[in-house]
């Protein structure tokens, strides 16, 4: 048979604090999980202009026409999403900003 404990209030609510503190980091072990599965993506969906200005910086930054189609294949892997909600004319347009960055920086 189990035994007979006292609690105070100050006992109960401990215990409750802790049991809330205890959910709160299930909560946020949560969060986090679901972050890794879904590749640590926090922010919103990025539109269009944003996509073009990311693409511009990774021209500049890359060495050789290589370097930029290594790290611009990673940048879309890892931006699907924005690029599965971008329109037609969007895709277009953003393939002829390519295309012309590329050329001006001699990438062809």
């Amino acid at each position: 048979m189990g035994r007979i404990i006292r609690l105070t209030e100050r006992d109960l609510t401990r215990i409750v604090k802790r049991v809330i503190k205890e959910n709160e980091d299930i909560d946020r072990i949560d969060r986090l999980l679901q972050n890794i599965v879904r590749g640590f993506r926090t922010e919103d969906p990025k539109d269009f202009t944003e996509i073009i200005s990311d693409i511009s910086d990774l021209i500049e930054d890359s060495k050789d026409v290589n370097d930029f189609k290594m790290k611009i294949k990673k940048y879309t892997k890892n931006n699907q999403e924005d690029f599965n909600k971008l329109t037609d004319d969007e895709k277009n347009q953003l393939d002829g900003f390519i295309n012309s960055f590329m050329t001006r920086h001699d990438f062809n």
